[in-house]
């Protein structure tokens, strides 16, 4: 469950990644929050522009909305990555560096409820990424469930890797293949981003119903996602709303 840094760094240089080699812990409150703090410390920006933060479990994990929750050691992969930036597209561009990463590991294609949720061919959630910013530079947050069976999936409507390929990864590699990933993705054309968003996206396409901030529900046909990485909905009168942040659920998925 561990992860070998040696090694993921060495994974990178064949990738041609520039950016450096992760810590790993075994155990923490939140790598999300650990990386804040060196933000927030007054680090230089582009010596942590790369950073990555690697937990055997997490505490005190945070998600979208201020939720809190706990991991199972070892049964999931908890990292934090720097980068420069804030922009509203960083989510997304996570959630397809998710996408990259496995496929380029088993093959298997997996598909992006809105705005970074990542599922599998049954809507199964596999992984979910949160991003937090601190003036001009962000840290994207990626928890994959790895090696849950059945009977212990944090979620009824969660997968895990072992589920859907039968075993779990090498952590070293799959660490390595999604910063490579998120390397390309946030330094790469937003355009390519865009396509090959729209074209993994499960939402656009689907009914849904949108819990908005401050509570108003809308419900309609989620139709594109615009330049910004905000959600288009064709509301139920015709009308058209462009969702910025809030909870969708997917008309067959609840």
């Amino acid at each position: 469950m561990d992860v070998d840094t040696e090694r993921v760094e060495e994974l990178l240089r064949e990738y041609g990644c520039p950016w450096p080699r992760p810590e790993f812990v075994s155990s923490t409150g939140s790598t999300n929050g650990d990386l804040l703090a060196r933000i927030e410390g007054g680090s230089d920006a582009e010596a942590l522009a790369g950073l990555c933060r690697v937990a055997g479990e997490q505490t005190h994990g945070r998600g979208r909305r201020g939720r809190s929750w706990s991991s199972d050691r070892g049964a999931g992969l908890w990292c934090s990555t720097i980068v420069n930036g804030a922009d509203t597209w960083l989510p997304l561009v996570a959630s397809l560096a998710v996408v990259d990463a496995v496929r380029a590991l088993t093959g298997v294609d997996l598909h992006i409820k809105w705005p970074n949720d990542v599922l599998d061919h049954d809507d199964r959630k596999i992984a979910g990424v949160l991003v937090e910013s601190r003036g001009v530079m962000s840290v994207i947050g990626i928890g994959m469930n790895l090696d849950y069976r059945a009977e212990n999936l944090p979620h009824p409507n969660a997968t895990s890797w072992r589920l859907l390929v039968g075993a779990p990864p090498d952590r070293n590699e799959l660490v390595a293949a999604l910063l490579e990933s998120l390397w390309r993705r946030s330094s790469g054309p937003r355009e390519r981003n865009l396509l090959d968003y729209r074209d993994g996206s499960r939402t656009i396409g689907t009914r849904v119903r949108v819990s908005l901030p401050g509570g108003r529900m809308i419900s309609g046909l989620a139709t594109d996602v615009d330049d910004h990485g905000f959600l288009v909905v064709r509301q139920d009168d015709g009308s058209e709303q462009i969702v910025v942040a809030g909870d969708v659920i997917h008309a067959n998925i609840g």
